[in-house]
C-alpha cells in the first residue's frame, strides 16, 4: 500500500559553503548581467567590477547580452547611464540568452543588488 513520505525542512545554508562544496565553480567567474542589475547598480552607485570582486573574492568577467543592451535602449533616457555602463568595453558581449531559464537550473548561484552592495541570492534547495 502507500507509504507517506515525510518532508524535511532545512535552514538556509551560507553561500560560502555552497562555493566550497561545488567544485565545478572556480575563478575566473563569468557573470551574466541583466537590465535590472544595471539599473540597481546605478541607483546604489556601485562599481560593477570591484563590487563583484569584493563579493566573490576572485577575478570576474562580467558578460552582457545583446538583449540587455537592446532593453536598456528601449527604456529611454531615464536609463542612459545604465546603458552607457552596459556598453563599457570591460564587459564581454554575447548572443541572446534566456536569463529567466538560469533561475530554474540547479547549481547556478544568482547575485542580487541591495543595501548598497552585491549579495548572493538564496540558492535553490535542489542545489545544496
Amino acid at each position: 500500500m502507500g507509504v507517506a513520505k515525510k518532508t524535511r525542512k532545512f535552514g538556509q545554508a551560507p553561500s560560502g559553503l555552497y562555493f566550497q562544496s561545488n567544485q565545478d565553480l572556480g575563478p575566473p567567474y563569468h557573470i551574466i548581467l541583466d537590465t535590472n542589475f544595471f539599473a540597481h547598480t546605478v541607483r546604489h552607485k556601485i562599481d560593477v567590477v570591484m563590487g563583484l570582486m569584493d563579493l566573490l573574492l576572485a577575478k570576474c568577467t562580467p558578460v552582457v547580452t545583446e538583449c540587455t543592451i537592446a532593453e536598456l535602449e528601449k527604456l529611454g533616457p531615464k536609463f542612459r547611464l545604465a546603458l552607457r555602463l552596459a556598453k563599457d568595453e570591460r564587459f564581454r558581449a554575447t548572443e541572446v540568452l534566456a536569463l529567466w531559464h538560469l533561475r530554474k537550473v540547479p547549481g547556478v548561484p544568482l547575485i542580487a543588488v541591495g543595501k548598497g552592495k552585491y549579495s548572493v541570492e538564496r540558492l535553490p534547495e535542489i542545489a545544496i
